[in-house]
């Protein structure tokens, strides 16, 4: 499948997390990035008052087997706004329906050139939780979780 270079398209999803509903939009833009060597989704999230503020962020990259879209960057805005609302995990998930691809981890065994890897503060807020909502493995000899 071929996909134009440099598009920007947009998302609403919702996040639930201690009682409280937050509604969102992802707003992503394909494109080739020379620093992964690869296409990539690079993500603005923000909720819609909010939408020239600072926002939530995250990067996709599409691997080579065309099957897996790896998280390289996963970031909180600078004032923590977004931070414990959950977006994390529900935007995999969104992002796991929307583009229909497994959602793969960065993992710690295997130095990356691109300065990825996955904080234990992710393994435990986010990628620990799929697994025990049945919504992810681990896979312990990889050290990279998958959320099929």
């Amino acid at each position: 499948m071929y996909l134009a270079d440099n598009y920007t398209q947009k998302f609403k999803f919702i996040s639930n997390k201690n009682n409280t509903r937050y509604e969102l939009t992802a707003k992503y833009t394909y494109e080739f990035n020379v620093i992964y060597n690869a296409f990539i989704y690079a993500f603005e999230i923000y909720e819609e008052s909010k939408e020239n503020e600072d926002s939530f962020s995250l990067i996709l990259r599409v691997m080579e087997n065309q099957t897996d879209l790896k998280v390289v960057d996963l970031h909180p805005d600078r004032n923590k706004y977004y931070l414990g609302k959950g977006i994390s995990i529900s935007l995999i998930l969104k992002c796991r329906e929307v583009f229909g691809k497994r959602i793969i981890s960065s993992n710690n065994l295997k130095k990356s050139e691109y300065c990825e890897w996955n904080s234990p503060e992710a393994i435990e807020k986010v990628w620990n939780p799929l697994v025990l909502l049945g919504l992810a493995i681990y896979l312990e000899n990889d050290d990279q979780y998958i959320v099929f």
